[in-house]
């Protein structure tokens, strides 16, 4: 199993089964494939951001031209991002600051969210696991592609590698209830198995047993906010509890990209955390004490450039109930400090 954090997991109605583990052949005290049907979608924040051109500038013309169609694709999927979102009382406060500040070269901007308004009713259990399917779930979208005979789906199969001859390609994998080895064969495969997951079955596929695969990373960073003052109602409002303001920082002095945050406020899962609610009764004396303090604290989460970051190193060694063992390290950058 994931040993514990500091920072808790964001989880679905406290469930963890978004996240690949032991059982799964995965050995990683850091990131870890999803093992969930629709993947991070399940329990992501929501957040809709392009690239910033200048952070893609070594990457060739023609990847980044298809990135830029790709974008544009997705954005018809998702819902369009909400400028009303019914923020609570703490990060709408914020927001109507930020408008009239001078950000003397940080860019601020309201965040944009894959949120489906008309289906939001500010329950405030954005972190927990929207009840309402407000925020977009590639689930239901790859179960609607089905029902129109678009794509076909086949659940409960764990893919270990691909074998490809003349006339076909050959995947293989085996089947989560039972254990069977199954094969299915295919004109042509996309592999699109999100980066781990991508890179464990290439390994496998080649053989590359013991070899270390390094991907970037962007290295993510948690700053505590601490306004001057807050409403009164800041702990008690109810409303979304997603990212409310995008904040580019401007290039630190020695660097040439731009850090990104993402502001939040004071939510459930960060209180239930401090060990206070949702029940009036749980942390009363806790809340009484630190609801001064805590009406005041938002959350910033920071993403570094790639340049800038810690790599994952990936390994795959025969073993395990599927048939082999990943393995993820974590590989730091002394440059991730400065630029945090």
């Amino acid at each position: 199993e994931t040993p514990p954090r500091a920072v808790p997991r964001n989880t679905w109605c406290g469930s963890s089964f978004a996240y690949a583990d032991s059982r799964m052949g995965v050995v990683s005290p850091g990131p870890v494939p999803s093992r969930a049907f629709g993947g991070y979608s399940k329990i992501w924040g929501a957040a809709v951001l392009a690239p910033d051109p200048a952070d893609l500038a070594a990457w060739p013309a023609d990847v980044r031209r298809g990135l830029d169609a790709a974008l544009g694709r997705a954005s018809a999927i998702l819902p369009s991002p909400a400028a009303d979102l019914p923020y609570g009382a703490q990060m709408a406060a914020l927001r109507a600051a930020s408008a009239v500040v001078d950000p003397q070269g940080d860019v601020l901007r309201p965040a944009r969210l894959a949120v489906a308004r008309a289906d939001c009713t500010a329950c405030a259990m954005c972190l927990s696991g929207c009840p309402y399917g407000a925020i977009f779930d590639a689930a239901p979208r790859l179960e609607a592609l089905a029902r129109e005979g678009r794509i076909k789906l086949r659940r409960g199969v764990f893919v270990t590698d691909l074998v490809e001859d003349r006339s076909a390609v050959v995947v293989r994998g085996v089947e989560l209830d039972g254990g069977r080895r199954f094969e299915a064969r295919h004109t042509r495969v996309f592999l699109a198995a999100g980066a781990l997951a991508t890179t464990r079955i290439v390994l496998r596929t080649k053989g590359l047993f013991g070899v270390e695969a390094r991907l970037k990373d962007s290295q993510k960073i948690l700053m505590p906010i601490l306004r001057v003052s807050a409403p009164a109602d800041a702990l008690e409002d109810r409303g979304v509890t997603l990212a409310g303001l995008f904040v580019d920082p401007q290039v630190p002095a020695g660097f040439a990209r731009r850090p990104h945050l993402q502001i939040t406020g004071i939510n459930p899962m960060l209180l239930a955390h401090l060990g206070i609610g949702p029940a009036p009764s749980r942390g009363r004396l806790r809340r009484r004490l630190l609801g001064p303090l805590l009406a005041r604290l938002m959350v910033g989460w920071g993403g570094l450039h790639s340049d800038y970051s810690g790599m994952l190193t990936l390994s795959v060694s025969p073993g395990g109930d599927l048939g082999d063992v990943a393995t993820v390290r974590t590989l730091p950058n002394p440059q991730a400090l400065s630029a945090a």
